[in-house]
């Protein structure tokens, strides 16, 4: 933007004006809840967690072989309780001192479960497989 100034003079100044905006960022804050994340088998894990007074529970088929890596304390992000129900595809890693797993759907802000391990693994282990929740009331 240039804009004219005239001193006493007839002279004129050229002054430039530099505008940045930053857009702001949104972030959307899913609810969460506590739970559990438990080693079950070497190919098998399942969460439980209390949401509204229900228990829903994740029971996984892990595609590999993990070592036990026992109990442990889980948070649950989720858009809509609706979205915990049925048979789902996840990625994730576990170990070598937390664990994460995204489920994958066809919609925003899909179901993830991650926490720290109580019993840490010496290994980083890339996992993908199927997760079947169900409610109980």
């Amino acid at each position: 933007m240039f804009l004219p100034f005239t001193k006493s003079t007839t002279s004129r100044f050229k002054i430039e004006l530099h505008f940045t905006y930053t857009v702001p960022q949104v972030r959307v804050i899913m609810p969460t809840s506590k739970g559990t994340f438990r080693w079950t088998a070497p190919n098998q894990a399942d969460a439980i967690f209390n949401i509204d007074g229900k228990t829903s529970t994740c029971t996984m088929e892990l595609n590999g072989v993990l070592p036990n890596s026992g109990t442990t304390s889980a948070t649950l992000n989720y858009d809509n309780i609706d979205h915990l129900s049925g048979t789902q595809f996840f990625h994730g890693h576990i170990g070598k001192g937390d664990f994460e797993t995204d489920f994958e759907a066809d919609r925003e802000n899909n179901p993830k479960i991650q926490g720290d391990l109580d019993k840490p693994i010496d290994q980083y282990i890339c996992v993908t497989g199927n997760g079947n929740w169900t409610q109980y009331y």
